[in-house]
């Protein structure tokens, strides 16, 4: 009998621990893939090839997140090649952010990294304007 009593307690005990160990409470991001990674950021102003586009510039966008209640951050890149890696803006809220004067006659390229407050990103495409 009191063998029975001590394999019982040890049974109990250690499914205490396996069920104390688990993350199953997590309820931010679960290991199956419940959260989604946020939309790909698109309609920038200017628009994708605007030409004659002077003076101090603020870039727009728009983006959005599957996850209703995902926060939306937003790293800006901008430079004067097609692989813009200059970060003009980083972590910001807003949907838009200031790139500055750019030289006459110039092309510049910029694009949107969208990041929610789970870790997921998406990379958008790479928008161009250029300076009359």
């Amino acid at each position: 009998m009191k063998k029975i009593i001590l394999s019982l307690v040890f049974f109990l005990f250690t499914a205490f621990l396996i069920n104390g160990c688990s993350k199953s409470d997590d309820s931010t991001v679960t290991s199956t893939g419940g959260n989604r990674n946020p939309e790909t950021p698109s309609s920038p102003i200017p628009s994708n090839g605007a030409t004659g586009v002077s003076g101090f510039i603020t870039v727009t966008w728009n983006c959005s997140d599957p996850d209703a209640n995902d926060t939306l951050r937003y790293d800006v890149f901008a430079g004067s090649t097609s692989n813009p890696t200059t970060v003009v803006a980083s972590d910001i809220l807003n949907k838009a952010a200031d790139i500055g004067v750019a030289a006459p006659h110039s092309t510049v390229y910029w694009r949107v990294t969208a990041k929610d407050n789970h870790g997921g990103s998406t990379k958008g495409p790479v928008w161009q304007y250029s300076t009359p």
